[in-house]
């Protein structure tokens, strides 16, 4: 079994776009500046403010600390997008069920991931991952950029070799 799609630089930003909101350094940077917010506030000695107030302003401060970091992430990957070729990432990706694992091919590379590293897929309105490990995933569109391919019954076909090769190893 056997699809063919292409990626755009708009569908690897947006995917790290999706990772970014997904990640736990912004919640951590807000719970750890919120929390030093709240000590500076409560152990200052001049006219220490109410509780309320420090809840409020920490939560404020922590807030405000992950939106700038996740505007800075997001024009960090947006400048570095647009200037980099990200060859063998952008442009037409072939995949290939195999007994072997998952073959990829590009105009660049042909990879070949085994069953034993993947995990179950996952799906939004306009792609679908395919998670090949921990770390690494393919990002099919599942609407404008797939080209060939009957979708629906590759992902369940992945997913009950997946599914197939968890119970194995448990």
């Amino acid at each position: 079994m056997k699809i063919r799609y292409t990626l755009s630089k708009l569908d690897i930003f947006m995917a790290q776009q999706r990772y970014s909101f997904r990640s736990v350094q912004p919640w951590v940077l807000l719970v750890l500046m919120s929390g030093l917010w709240f000590y500076i506030g409560f152990t200052a000695d001049e006219s220490p403010q109410p509780l309320r107030f420090r809840f409020f302003a920490g939560a404020l401060y922590g807030s405000g600390l992950a939106i700038v970091w996740l505007v800075f992430v997001a024009l960090f990957r947006a400048i570095s997008i647009t200037t980099g070729k990200l060859e063998g990432i952008v442009g037409e990706h072939s995949l290939e069920v195999t007994e072997a694992g998952l073959l990829e091919t590009t105009r660049f590379n042909e990879t070949l991931v085994r069953w034993e590293a993947f995990r179950p897929t996952q799906s939004t309105t306009r792609h679908v991952y395919i998670r090949a490990s921990d770390s690494q995933w393919y990002q099919v569109p599942k609407g404008q950029g797939f080209i060939e391919g009957d979708l629906p019954s590759f992902v369940a076909a992945i997913d009950a070799r997946v599914t197939r090769s968890l119970s194995s190893t448990l």
